[in-house]
């Protein structure tokens, strides 16, 4: 008789069942389908509607590095006290930044000035901070002491 390797479902299952710390006793009575519904999947660290809006692909998005099983009852109370006030807060900023511009470029009063603001790419960053010139020469070395040691006198 040839020996059958274990597929991805029963691999899945014994990770979910190490992961959560279930009882060899409790667990041999379970199918894998129980085992399978312990679970939900959660995207996490980037949530979906921002991976969305990135213009991330299901690939991406779905990748095992972007995703965290949770409990159900956890994963309900996470999505209401979390996500979707995250979700509604980038809405409500996107849309209140909109009417803003749009209401500084009507100021303005020139259509080919919101067509120009509209296609222009972002400025480019500059830096917070310049840096200063150091006070010695490059050539110089740093002294090992800022003083002169003092000489003593016997």
């Amino acid at each position: 008789m040839t020996r059958k390797d274990p597929n991805l479902t029963d691999k899945l299952c014994c990770m979910i069942l190490l992961h959560y710390g279930i009882p060899h006793d409790v667990a041999k009575d379970m199918r894998r389908s129980d085992i399978l519904r312990l679970v939900e999947w959660d995207h996490y660290p980037v949530a979906f509607a921002t991976a969305r809006d990135l213009g991330w692909t299901p690939d991406d998005y779905n990748h095992p590095s972007n995703l965290q099983p949770i409990l159900p009852d956890d994963h309900t109370i996470k999505s209401a006290r979390r996500d979707k006030p995250a979700i509604s807060k980038d809405v409500r900023v996107s849309d209140a930044h909109e009417e803003h511009r749009r209401r500084m470029l009507a100021k303005s009063g020139s259509e080919e000035e919101v067509e120009r603001y509209a296609t222009a790419p972002p400025p480019p960053s500059r830096r917070q901070w310049p840096t200063r010139p150091l006070s010695r020469p490059k050539s110089s070395k740093i002294p090992s002491r800022p003083f002169q040691k003092r000489e003593t006198t016997k």
